[in-house]
């Protein structure tokens, strides 16, 4: 009955679990490309403002040859993930890795692009997001029986991917074209030749987002004469700053990362300081756009919340952009300088207690404290200025175990200690002098009582001699 019982409860509970996985409001999340990756090519959460390439036709023609690299020995509408030597910048994201279809196409995003059938841009089909085609058709190499070869090969700043002598599908020989991909974000579409083109079907040429169809760029200009052609693509540079944001709030004298993204081809920038809109500080005149600077904050700011990090590209200072306003300030802290240990301070005298602050205290608190007890308030607010001259009293009682307590006048737990000094009476220093200055006059002190010892003794041995003479 037991076990029944058992088996009873665990079946409950299981139930009530999947009644709160399937009703819990948050069990449906919307997840917006944009915003974050959701695939681990992306290398980048941040995501880069969005603009539409610049496409110029004509660009000066360099083929480069790859054949020296990786031949890709793929089967008719496959596809080949590959890992790029560097993250690469592509629209409003950055990835780390590119996929290539057999049929003149890539896709940063699409893990298995094997469509033949090419589609004009734009294509707000997912499997279309993120699409660089430099010539999307129904190709066939070698090795999937048709001539020609895929070959990749990386040239440390730049990436090459290059379909050579390939056929079209239908049998006749296509041409040769690459992609080039720069470290710097430009694209490049060299076309060796072009000697075939289908024309019931046609070709797609261009870039693709997808997630936006407001951004793409789309050439139909290629033709069965097209030889040792170029189109160059470039992004408009940008900056865009990450860190500090609305939430930053920073002290002075720590470190604090700066963090910006950057699209084009920025190779350095320059970090400067504004507050209230009016510009503070240069932080760094040039650093190389890596995208991170680790800045050590001055303590000679002051506080506020209108500060705000500018950056620069230092060839074209015109593109540049501002952080959010974001705050600035110096921590309270109280230093007393006087009293020290060495200070002796006499009753019945007036004497500057001073002291250092930093951050915005307006008023202090100053108070007496001995043996480490409370012993009386010297005064409940003065202004933080430094100095405090206090009349001390005449009724302390000699101790060194004194210390001054300083502390924000509004906010009690900002505070400090003096070292421990003393605070004497002069009177007794009066008196110490007076019994330091009686053997002045030349006598010996205790010199009365040797001689009174001395007497003592005379007569007692006088006295001793003449009871021995009476015993006689």
């Amino acid at each position: 009955m037991k076990n029944v019982r058992k088996i009873d409860y665990v079946i409950l509970a299981t139930i009530l679990l999947l009644c709160l996985s399937l009703f819990t409001p948050n069990r449906l999340i919307e997840i917006n490309p944009s915003d974050i990756s959701i695939q681990e090519n992306r290398v980048k959460i941040n995501t880069l403002p969005i603009f539409n390439y610049t496409m110029t036709l004509g660009a000066p023609y360099n083929w480069i040859d790859a054949s020296g690299g990786e031949e890709l020995l793929l089967s008719t509408d496959h596809w080949k993930e590959i890992v790029l030597p560097f993250s690469f910048s592509f629209y409003d994201q950055t990835f780390s890795k590119i996929y290539l279809c057999t049929n003149g196409y890539f896709s940063f995003t699409y893990q298995y692009p094997e469509e033949w059938n090419n589609l004009q841009f734009p294509l707000a089909d997912p499997k279309f997001h993120y699409v660089i085609a430099p010539f999307w058709d129904d190709v066939r190499i070698a090795y999937a029986g048709g001539s020609g070869s895929i070959y990749v090969q990386s040239f440390g700043t730049y990436w090459v991917a290059e379909w050579l002598n390939v056929d079209h599908y239908h049998g006749y020989l296509l041409g040769s074209f690459e992609l080039v991909l720069y470290e710097n974000g430009s694209i490049i579409f060299n076309y060796d030749y072009l000697d075939y083109m289908d024309l019931d079907n046609g070709y797609t040429c261009g870039l693709n987002l997808g997630v936006d169809t407001n951004y793409y760029n789309s050439y139909q200009g290629l033709n069965d004469l097209t030889d040792d052609f170029s189109i160059l693509f470039t992004y408009p540079d940008s900056l865009t700053v990450n860190t500090p944001d609305i939430t930053s709030s920073w002290e002075t004298d720590s470190s604090h990362p700066i963090n910006w993204i950057s699209t084009g081809s920025i190779s350095d920038v320059k970090i400067e300081l504004y507050e209230n809109d009016i510009f503070v500080m240069e932080i760094v005149a040039s650093i190389p756009n890596d995208g991170d600077f680790s800045w050590l904050i001055p303590t000679t700011l002051v506080d506020s919340t209108l500060y705000q990090i500018k950056i620069s590209d230092v060839a074209n200072p015109d593109t540049y952009d501002f952080s959010s306003y974001f705050e600035i300030f110096t921590p309270e802290s109280i230093k007393v300088t006087i009293p020290n240990s060495l200070s002796v301070w006499e009753t019945g005298t007036s004497q500057n207690i001073t002291w250092t602050s930093t951050g915005t205290i307006t008023n202090v608190k100053i108070e007496l404290y001995k043996n480490g007890g409370f012993m009386l308030g010297i005064i409940a607010s003065t202004s933080n200025d430094g100095s405090y001259t206090w009349d001390i009293p005449t009724d302390l009682n000699n101790s060194d175990q004194y210390r001054i307590k300083i502390s924000d006048a509004s906010y009690p737990s900002t505070y400090t200690f003096s070292d421990y000094f003393e605070i004497e009476s002069p009177a007794e220093v009066g008196e110490e002098e007076e019994e330091e200055e009686e053997p002045s006059d030349g006598a010996i002190p205790g010199y009365s009582i040797y001689i009174v010892i001395g007497v003592v003794g005379l007569v007692s041995i006088i006295l001793f001699k003449k009871r021995l003479k009476l015993i006689k």
